[in-house]
Formats: structure tokens, C-alpha cells, sequence
């Protein structure tokens, strides 16, 4: 019961401390692309005219696919996948002979293998998802 306990207090400081990771990112200056904006046509002069950096830093749908596994899928796959494989080990070893224990440790070690290479088929199947779309239209990639 402490274990199942212990596993959800991982996981949701995981989740919680997750943004903190994400929000560590350095922003070099002439990154992004600027979008620019104007006021109605009826005011047309270059000093009413503004331009703001685009907050997601993409131009395609390729390379938003690219941000989305690389930023959020994988990172926090990979937490869960480790994690899951750590609680597996830590069953195991803590098992001290008892075959219910040590079964339900390998069938954890087992799932998680299983999770872990459902994770690296998603993103092989987003890659190639992408990269079909890239060669069919390049309008879509190229911008």
C-alpha cells in the first residue's frame, strides 16, 4: 500500500515540476519569427505598424509535429517509462524470495518494456506520418 502511495507522490511531482523544466529554456535573441500586425487599412503609416515574435517558434506543421514529441511526448514518456522500470527494480530486490513478489515484479519490468517501446513506435509513426506529408506536399513543410 506505501509502495502504490510512494508511486503516486513520483508521479505527480513529476507532473507538477514538469513546467518548471519546460519554462528553463534560454530565448537567444533573433529567434522566432515576428508576425507582424496592422492596425485597419484605413491607418496604413509604417509607425502604426507592430510586430510580435511568435510564441511557438514554428513555420510548418512539420516542424510543430518535430516540437510536440521532442518538448512533450519523449520527455515525459521517458519519465514514466524509467520511473515505472525503477519501481519494477525496486520489487524485485525488495521481493527476498517471495514468488508472488518476484512475479509481480518481472510482469511490471515486462509492462513497462511494453509501454517503452509503444512510446518509440509512436514517435517512429509520427516521423514517418511526417515525412510522408512532407514529401507530398512541400508547401506544408517548407512554409
Amino acid at each position: 500500500m506505501n509502495l502504490k502511495r510512494f508511486g503516486i507522490n513520483v508521479l505527480v511531482l513529476t507532473v507538477l515540476l514538469t513546467p518548471f523544466l519546460s519554462f528553463a529554456q534560454i530565448d537567444f535573441p533573433g529567434q522566432g519569427n515576428p508576425v507582424e500586425v496592422t492596425t485597419p487599412a484605413s491607418s496604413p503609416s509604417p509607425s502604426s505598424q507592430s510586430t510580435f515574435p511568435n510564441p511557438l517558434k514554428v513555420d510548418t506543421i512539420s516542424q510543430l509535429i518535430s516540437l510536440v514529441l521532442n518538448s512533450i511526448v519523449l520527455p515525459i514518456g521517458g519519465m514514466v517509462a524509467v520511473g515505472y522500470i525503477i519501481y519494477a527494480g525496486f520489487i524485485l530486490v525488495t521481493a527476498q524470495g517471495n514468488p508472488k513478489q518476484i512475479e509481480e515484479g518481472k510482469k511490471a519490468f515486462y509492462n513497462a518494456c511494453i509501454g517503452t517501446a509503444i512510446l518509440l513506435g509512436a514517435v517512429a509513426i509520427a516521423d514517418v506520418v511526417k515525412n510522408t506529408i512532407c514529401s507530398l506536399s512541400t508547401t506544408i513543410c517548407t512554409g
